[in-house]
């Protein structure tokens, strides 16, 4: 069973999973009783039927996602790609017109299952709901538009993707990519021109009071317009919307004839103010740069696998190629899209908070903006309630009620006013699985490179990851005089990542993960109580427990003293202590500098801090494969950039003995992971001393 069958299947259950779970979640989230703030816009029949319009539509994800599942494992387990494969080989046809037969049967089989889900979902559930406007004519229509714009601009796009990478060897994702933001960009006036008026009918907004009252706001904020239309939405659902779309002269602002049904004039132009809000806001650009970098991204680490002949035995392939390549690498890739979608969506809820009080500062309508909230949520029977992991994970729109509140407060931020706790400890416990994780990465990864050209790469990355983030968000970088409080965290962060590598390298990882987040915990106490001079009897009990736990994973009384100073048990020792210091030290230094901003230089100073101690030739000549870069993804960006990230940020919330409590699930997690990857036993006395260590947290942070 090799790691790509692992990976991959693991990506395909674990997809399936998470998705579920967050349904679950949501449902359990609905609220039978009306928000106060709806009271005026729902009545009680109309916020049930909203609720039961969530749980159909959940019920029926449930069924097409486990549909979907059964499908995909059955394709893999079937061999059904390399059945398609070998019948588009036989036409005898050129590598890209045998990859465009390859992903046209694929395309044509998928759709074909897809139908009947689709046939459901409008003419059911849709009309069940008053939705649905479509007719079987227009249903069939569509579907032949569809295909024939596929034939007509899809398959040139791919066909031109594989000769790229058929012809310019180890740079052709560099050609592509350069290829697929020119398209993007080329797309815009193409869409607008050609595209959308094949499946909608546009026509201008009639003269009257509501054209004056938008050419009037349009001329104030000196955005024009080429075109301000209405689009018979009517024609297919009853559903509302807006869209603003168009770069340069061509901008376009497109209302659905639903929408001006529905709102009044003052609601209209607060929602066209809305939309040029992202506009002014640079929305779009930001939006056209992110996607050009998440698609650089992932054409480089593509690049990487084409006709990977291991990754295609998971498939059961008899023959490699670079079309396939594109299929099974895109669930090789799932992880990473997961994690960018969450980015990117946590960027399009920042927008729209921002694009909302743009509307309000420029329109200066505030009770309107609200109120056309209000009615989209009232006419699309939105769910008013969604659970905030269903909200972080699928939302590219902030739940109506946080906006709502946020236009009150004239504050995109005020849901930080106060902390949510749920989400913090969720996100701390991601963290900390990360962590877990990273002691056995950690381990494989000492065998490519020495310890100081590890750590200088892994926070190189993570500055890099960081840097986007703190850019678009506009973070103010502190001033020179406050730069001094970035230099102890810095070090100690420094020698920790060098004692890490050294004693997974030297000692046993999940050895190691238990004896410094057992002790950790108990270290941050004892400066603590130092720093406020006070320490309490609990506090000396905990610490004296959380000891005699770390004597007996050392093994000390087998051992002896010794077992203190050998390399591995020594290193980790060096990184409890420093971790330790540097918690408390991270929690006074964020008080003075932005959390962000915190963590993006102080990534970047321990770049150059390591810099005098690395080895450029041994970078250039290492050997590394498929090992090395999912192991190091996993401790640089897994464990550095989103699990320290996440301590770092949220350490100054929770304050450091409470945030350092979270390490408790870590050791557990990263013996299992150990024993997995590296046969690492889980031997008595790192089981006991663990738990002696975590009933020592527990004692320190147990309310009495």
């Amino acid at each position: 069973m090799s790691i790509y069958f692992i990976i991959i299947i693991g990506i395909i259950v674990f997809q399936y999973l998470l998705s579920f779970v967050v349904k679950i979640l949501n449902i359990k989230a609905l609220d039978p009783n009306l928000p106060k703030e709806f009271e005026e816009t729902f009545d009680q029949d109309k916020y049930t039927k909203s609720q039961e319009y969530t749980k159909t539509n959940t019920r029926f994800s449930f069924f097409t996602s486990t549909f979907s599942l059964i499908i995909n494992l059955s394709f893999i387990f079937g061999g059904v790609y390399n059945i398609i494969d070998l019948y588009v080989r036989d036409f005898g046809y050129s590598h890209e017109i045998t990859g465009l037969c390859f992903f046209g049967l694929l395309f044509v089989i998928n759709d074909f299952l897809n139908i009947p889900f689709s046939i459901y979902k409008t003419f059911v559930i849709e009309e069940k709901y008053g939705f649905n406007k479509t007719t079987i004519k227009t249903f069939i229509m569509d579907k032949i538009k569809g295909y024939f714009l596929t034939v007509l601009i899809g398959a040139p796009v791919l066909y031109l993707i594989l000769y790229f990478f058929g012809s310019f060897g180890d740079v052709a994702w560099v050609y592509v990519w350069g290829f697929l933001v020119a398209f993007s960009v080329i797309m815009q006036p193409i869409f607008n021109t050609f595209i959308a008026p094949m499946f909608n009918k546009f026509t201008p907004l009639e003269e009257g009071e509501l054209l004056d009252k938008i050419k009037s706001y349009l001329k104030e904020v000196d955005f024009p317009v080429k075109k301000l239309e209405v689009v018979d939405g009517s024609k297919r659902s009853s559903h509302s919307n807006a869209y603003f779309s168009g770069i340069g002269k061509n901008k376009r602002i497109a209302l659905f004839d639903t929408l001006v049904d529905q709102m009044d004039d003052d609601e209209i132009v607060s929602v066209i103010a809305h939309e040029v809000g992202h506009y002014k806001l640079k929305h779009i650009y930001s939006g056209i740069l992110l996607s050009a970098i998440q698609s650089g991204i992932m054409l480089y680490v593509m690049s990487l696998f084409l006709e990977n002949r291991a990754l295609f035995d998971v498939f059961y392939m008899d023959y490699t190629s670079i079309y396939a390549s594109l299929v099974f690498f895109s669930m090789l890739y799932a992880p990473i899209s997961l994690l960018l979608g969450i980015f990117f969506t946590y960027i399009s809820r920042k927008n729209e908070f921002a694009a909302d009080e743009y509307s309000v500062k420029t329109a200066k309508m505030p009770n309107s903006m609200i109120s056309s909230l209000k009615k989209l949520s009232k006419e699309n029977l939105s769910n008013l309630t969604p659970h905030w992991l269903n909200v972080f994970l699928n939302y590219t729109h902030p739940p109506v009620l946080q906006r709502i509140q946020a236009i009150k407060n004239n504050s995109k931020w005020v849901s930080l006013n106060k902390p949510n706790y749920s989400q913090i400890y969720f996100w701390m416990s991601l963290a900390m699985i990360s962590w877990a994780v990273a002691w056995t990465n950690a381990k494989i990864v000492s065998e490519y490179l020495s310890f100081y050209n590890l750590v200088f790469i892994r926070f190189v990355l993570g500055f890099l990851s960081i840097l986007p983030f703190v850019v678009l968000k506009k973070i103010s970088l502190p001033k020179l005089n406050q730069l001094k409080h970035l230099i102890i965290p810095s070090l100690l962060f420094f020698s920790y990542n060098i004692a890490f590598f050294k004693g997974t390298n030297y000692g046993l990882a999940g050895k190691g993960a238990v004896l410094v987040t057992t002790l950790n915990p108990l270290i941050t106490v004892i400066i603590m109580s130092l720093i406020n001079k006070k320490i309490l009897r609990k506090e000396v009990l905990g610490i004296a427990i959380g000891m005699i736990g770390g004597i007996i994973i050392m093994d000390l009384y087998n051992e002896g003293l010794i077992a203190i100073i050998e390399k591995g048990n020594l290193y980790f020792i060096i990184c409890a202590l420093t971790w330790g210091v540097m918690t408390v030290s991270i929690n006074y230094a964020q008080k003075i500098i932005n959390p962000y901003a915190f963590i993006c230089l102080c990534y970047l100073l321990v770049s150059i801090i390591t810099i005098p101690f690395i080895d450029i030739n041994e970078i250039y000549s290492a050997n590394f494969d498929f090992r090395f870069y999912l192991n190091f993804f996993f401790v640089s960006i897994g464990a550095m950039s989103f699990g320290t990230s996440i301590y770092m940020y949220y350490t100054p919330v929770l304050g450091p003995s409470k945030a350092s409590v979270f390490i408790f699930s870590v050791p557990f997690i990263a013996m299992a992971t150990a024993n997995i990857f590296l046969n690492e036993p889980f031997t008595i006395n790192i089981i006991i001393g663990g738990l002696l260590s975590l009933y020592a947290i527990y004692i320190v942070n147990k309310k009495w």
